[in-house]
């Protein structure tokens, strides 16, 4: 598959991803809102979720970040390198964001159980549609990963025959000295 067909693809991947994504949070921020009013058990196990994955969030964030994510020293293709991390990073912003306002919700809901019925009720709404949404797009998290560890495989694997290639070359230009 060339590299614009597995674009398209992916790119095809997330228009789908996303009214799929906008219609199951609605579906599960109904039926599931009656489980979570006045359960604080729940409220307290989707706050622990939310608290840990935006914490990995923070984890992949900085993963991205590393030095040695570019692949060369050469100004051009580190240019390139750094274009791709800034939508990646974008994108986990996005989905960290998300998670605080997951937890947000929660919080406020808590906060507010014994001031006004109708606000817990759409604050719950509110974090299990949102909660949902992330919860549905952090699935692609361990491919992105993936995507991540190959290419950097892909950057070291390059390095290494550029090395071993100037080597040769200069093991070979010795004898003209």
């Amino acid at each position: 598959m060339a590299p614009s067909d597995s674009k398209r693809t992916l790119s095809k991947t997330k228009t789908i991803a996303l009214p799929i994504s906008l219609v199951v949070a609605a579906l599960v921020s109904w039926f599931a809102q009656p489980l979570v009013h006045d359960n604080g058990d729940a409220q307290q196990l989707l706050g622990t979720l939310f608290s840990i994955l935006a914490a990995f969030s923070l984890a992949i964030a900085t993963f991205l970040v590393d030095p040695s994510m570019f692949p060369s020293r050469l100004s051009v293709v580190a240019a390139e390198a750094k274009k791709t991390l800034r939508k990646r990073l974008q994108r986990h912003q996005q989905l960290f964001l998300a998670y605080l306002a997951t937890l947000t919700l929660i919080l406020a809901a808590t906060l507010l159980k014994s001031q006004s019925e109708t606000v817990v009720l759409l604050l719950e709404h509110a974090y299990l549609f949102v909660g949902t949404v992330a919860l549905f797009f952090s699935f692609l998290l361990p491919a992105a990963l993936q995507k991540i560890q190959e290419e950097r495989l892909d950057s070291w694997i390059d390095a290494r025959h550029d090395e071993e290639k100037r080597k040769m070359l200069d093991a070979v230009g010795e004898p003209n000295k």
